[in-house]
């Protein structure tokens, strides 16, 4: 038996050192870090904690230090858990997620309680930590609607079974630190901003604001279709693309574009653009996935903003108008037989126009 003792306090040793965290360091007193928050989300917190935590084990739950204006209000007290996740639906997760997964290298997916501003087949909206390599120590960045995204200033911060992570804006940050503005201020981006349909996303966002409205009526087919991945080409090459077919027939088929550049039935969130991944659009296309020195690329264009998270999935803004391999987008005719094809009429962006300015039909 002593030649097999070490071995065996081995093992005691790393199963004790394997608990998990919650378990280890988690309290059914209210902690500090919490407490100090002063928000109305972090006293609701603090009352619906305290042993009865068998509805929110597991769970994780992000906190923002500022609180604005509310979008549901409850009356009474708030000192059960579910009523905790009908105020804040899009703030927590029924997944455990600290920070080490949160850290992870490609980021993760962090699926919340939100269904109500969700079209994604049943389950809950969604935000995104992101990390540009896995040796960058940065604060994790969380994104969600809009692509907006908060920092966790605190993290794993463990309380009757759930994991707290305390966020703040980048905002409120960057002007927390040169002190240019009043704390009155600074509500704007410590929630996660809740997602819109496709096209008032691509209006509002200023990267896509040229091709959404150009695009609009096409754009609003897709706002209601459930779960899918828009790559959404940037205004400036939305931009060369007009300037390239200025003196020329040519025209930008709408309808042919987005179905080459949108994926149905599967939200490829940026954890999931790993290099070789491929997904299928909807016009039947083969969309590749080829990582470079960090930069990611779909089809060859190169992805320039990920993670706009909508309501019924996500967009990611790409360098190129078209991911078509036979591009069949931008389509050189005659204007007789272009007249002739109402299709092609009802969903075109004519591109023969004086410039400067580029103006669109």
């Amino acid at each position: 038996m002593a030649f097999h003792l070490p071995y065996i306090v081995n093992l005691i040793f790393i199963t004790l050192i394997s608990v998990s965290p919650s378990r280890a360091q988690s309290t059914t007193t209210c902690p500090s870090d919490i407490i100090k928050v002063g928000s109305d989300m972090s006293q609701m917190l603090c009352d619906s904690g305290g042993g009865g935590n068998a509805n929110g084990t597991g769970s994780t739950i992000f906190l923002p230090t500022q609180e604005p204006m509310r979008r549901k209000r409850q009356d009474g007290q708030f000192q059960n858990f579910s009523l905790l996740i009908q105020e804040y639906p899009y703030q927590i997760s029924p997944y455990f997620k600290p920070a080490a997964v949160l850290r992870a290298c490609t980021g993760s997916i962090v699926t919340t309680y939100d269904i109500e501003d969700a079209n994604l087949n049943g389950r809950g909206q969604t935000v995104v930590s992101q990390r540009q390599s896995c040796n960058s120590s940065g604060p994790i960045e969380l994104f969600s609607g809009l692509g907006k995204s908060v920092q966790i200033v605190e993290e794993d911060i463990f309380f009757d079974g759930w994991v707290v992570h305390i966020t703040n804006g980048l905002v409120e940050i960057l002007f927390h630190h040169l002190k240019l503005l009043q704390a009155n201020a600074l509500l704007l981006n410590s929630f996660f901003t809740i997602p819109t349909l496709l096209s008032s996303t691509l209006r509002t966002i200023g990267e896509t604001s040229l091709f959404a409205n150009a695009t609009a009526s096409s754009v609003s087919a897709f706002d209601f279709v459930p779960s899918i991945t828009a790559f959404i080409p940037s205004d400036s090459a939305f931009a060369t693309a007009l300037r390239c077919g200025q003196g020329s027939n040519a025209t930008i088929n709408i309808l042919a574009l987005l179905r080459a550049n949108i994926v149905e039935g599967s939200v490829v969130y940026s954890p999931l653009l790993v290099d070789g991944a491929f997904f299928r659009s909807i016009n039947g296309d083969e969309i590749t996935v080829l990582v470079s020195n960090g930069t990611k690329y779909v089809n060859g264009a190169r992805i320039v903003q990920e993670d706009i998270v909508i309501q019924n999935g996500v967009v990611h803004i790409v360098d190129q108008v078209s991911l078509s391999r036979i591009d069949p987008i931008i389509l050189l005719l005659s204007n007789n037989f272009r007249d002739s094809w109402s299709p092609i009429r009802a969903f075109n962006v004519h591109l023969i126009r004086p410039h400067p300015p580029i103006s669109i039909s």
